[in-house]
C-alpha cells in the first residue's frame, strides 16, 4: 500500500513524499525527488530530515500516527474504515484529506472536487451533537484529521458569519469542540483559560462559545490564513495551510509517550529544538516558559508534548513557536490527575512545586533566572485578575455559567500561587 503526502507551500500543493508498506519489514517514508530538487526544501518534521534515503518504521511513525486522533475518535475512525486502531497508515488514507497544518494525505480511495457546502443552524448542531455522541463527524464527502483525545469537527466560517462545510478536502477555517461527555464545563474552561493567557501576552487562537444545543468552543484556526492572493471556491477566499507539528512530531516521539515517566526531560529538549531553528529563539523560549508557568498557575496539568507545536510560515522559510492551545485547568476536577506531564525542578507533583523548583528549572534551561522568575511572579500575581475578567466578560456575553467557572478556576489557583509567590 502505498499513499502520497502532499503539502501546501506559496499556496501551492506540491508532492513532499510517499509512505510505502513493504511485507515483512513495514512502513517506511520517502522523500520525492520533486521536493528534494525544488529550491531550498525543507523537511516535513524535524524528526524527518531531508533525504534521499528511506525512513524505516520506527522513525516514520511518530510524526505520520501523530497526525491522527487519539482515544474514542481514533477507535471510531477505525471502526469506521474497519481497520484496526494500530493500522495508522490505513486510517490516514482514509482520513486524513486535511489535516492540522499543511498535510494532504492522497490514498487509493476516489475524493469529491473540493466545495463548501452550505451549512444550516440546524444541520450545524446535528453534526456537534454526532460529533459529541459518536466522537467523530464525516462521511464520504468530509475526511479531517484533527489531532487529539478530544471529539472535534472542522468548518469553513465566512466574513457573514455563516458556516459552510468543507467537501473533498477543501480547507476549514475553525475547529468546533463540545463540551467534555464528563466534564460539562470544560467548553467555558478551555475559554476562560485561553483568553486570560492572551491578556498576559501568550499567543493564542481566537476563541468564543458557541450555544448550539450544547455548548461548544470554535476555535479560529492559527494554521490557516488569509492574504490578497488567496484563490476563490464556491465565492469564498480559501485560505492558505500554514505547516506546524506538535513536539511528539517534531521530537520523533510516539504519541503514547506525550507525558514524561522517567527523567526524559521533555521541557529541555522543547527548548533546546527553539534555540536551534527558531527564526526568533529568545522570543520564542519566553513563549514557551510563560506557558509552562500559565499552566501550572491555572493547574493545567495536561500541558503534554502534543499541546505545544512549531509552526511555519507560507513560504516554509520562517519556522516559529505556535500559539498555544488546549488550555484547561484539570484542577477544577477533582478526579483527574495533578501530575505535572513534565518535571520542574526534578518534580512532578503539583503539590511539591514551589518557586525554588521553578529558580532550579531555569537554570537547568539555561534561562536567565532574573526574568525567567519575574515572569513566575507576573503570573502569578494577574493571572487570577485575568481569569476573573475573562469569566465576567463571557457572562455579559449571554454565557450563563462563566462567572461560576472562572471562580472556581480562581480558587483551584491559590495554594499553587501562594507556593510561588511565598
Amino acid at each position: 500500500m502505498n499513499i502520497d503526502i502532499l503539502v501546501e507551500r506559496f499556496g501551492k500543493k506540491e508532492l513532499v513524499g510517499t509512505i510505502d508498506t513493504l511485507p515483512g519489514i513495514g512502513e517506511g517514508f520517502t522523500y520525492s525527488r520533486q521536493w528534494l530538487d525544488a529550491p531550498d526544501p525543507k523537511p516535513l518534521s524535524l524528526s524527518l530530515p531531508l533525504g534521499e534515503g528511506r525512513f524505516d518504521a520506527r522513525r516514520t511513525r511518530p510524526y505520520f500516527d501523530g497526525l491522527l486522533p487519539e482515544g474514542n475518535p481514533r477507535a471510531a475512525y477505525a471502526r469506521a474504515f474497519r481497520v484496526s486502531t494500530g493500522a495508522y497508515v490505513k486510517i490516514l488514507a482514509n482520513l486524513a484529506w486535511e489535516c492540522i497544518g499543511a498535510v494532504e494525505v492522497r490514498g487509493e480511495s476516489e475524493r469529491p472536487a473540493a466545495r463548501y457546502d452550505r451549512f444550516d443552524s440546524e444541520e450545524l448542531a446535528r453534526a456537534v451533537s454526532e460529533t459529541q455522541s459518536v466522537s467523530i463527524w464525516t462521511d464520504d464527502q468530509t475526511r479531517l484529521s484533527l489531532a487529539g483525545a478530544q471529539p472535534k469537527l472542522g468548518l469553513y466560517r465566512a466574513a457573514d458569519g455563516s458556516w459552510r462545510k468543507p467537501v473533498g478536502g477543501a480547507p476549514s477555517t475553525h475547529i468546533l469542540k463540545p463540551a467534555h461527555a464528563r466534564f460539562a464545563s470544560t467548553v467555558v474552561n478551555e475559554t476562560i483559560c485561553t483568553k486570560a493567557a492572551s491578556e498576559l501576552g501568550l499567543r493564542t487562537p481566537a476563541v468564543e462559545v458557541l450555544d448550539l444545543d450544547t455548548s461548544v468552543i470554535c476555535i479560529e484556526r492559527f494554521d490557516r490564513s488569509f492574504d490578497e492572493e488567496c484563490s476563490m471556491l464556491d465565492g469564498l477566499a480559501v485560505p492558505r495551510r500554514l505547516h506546524q507539528e506538535d513536539f511528539c512530531q517534531a521530537l520523533g516521539i510516539v504519541p503514547e509517550q506525550k507525558y514524561e515517566s522517567g527523567g526524559e526531560g521533555h521541557l529541555n529538549r522543547m527548548m533546546q529544538l527553539i534555540r536551534g531553528y527558531s527564526a526568533r529563539p529568545i522570543d520564542d523560549l519566553q513563549q514557551l516558559w510563560s506557558a509552562v508557568v500559565f499552566d501550572f498557575v491555572i493547574g493545567n496539568f495536561d500541558a503534554h508534548l502534543k499541546n505545544f507545536a512549531l509552526m511555519r510560515d507560507a513560504s516554509w522559510n520562517t519556522l516559529r513557536f505556535a500559539p498555544l492551545y488546549d488550555l484547561v485547568s484539570t484542577a477544577c476536577y477533582e478526579s483527574l490527575s495533578t501530575e505535572l506531564p513534565f518535571a520542574i525542578g526534578g518534580k512532578r507533583r503539583s503539590d511539591d512545586i514551589d518557586a525554588r523548583h521553578f529558580a532550579a528549572e531555569a537554570r537547568s534551561l539555561l534561562l536567565p533566572e532574573g526574568w525567567a522568575m519575574l515572569r513566575v511572579e507576573e503570573i502569578s500575581r494577574l493571572a487570577p485578575a485575568a481569569v476573573e475578567r475573562a469569566g465576567s466578560d463571557l457572562e455579559s456575553a449571554g454565557v450563563a455559567s462563566a462567572a461560576e467557572v472562572a471562580s472556581s478556576i480562581a480558587a483551584s489557583m491559590q495554594g499553587r500561587i501562594a507556593r510561588l509567590l511565598g
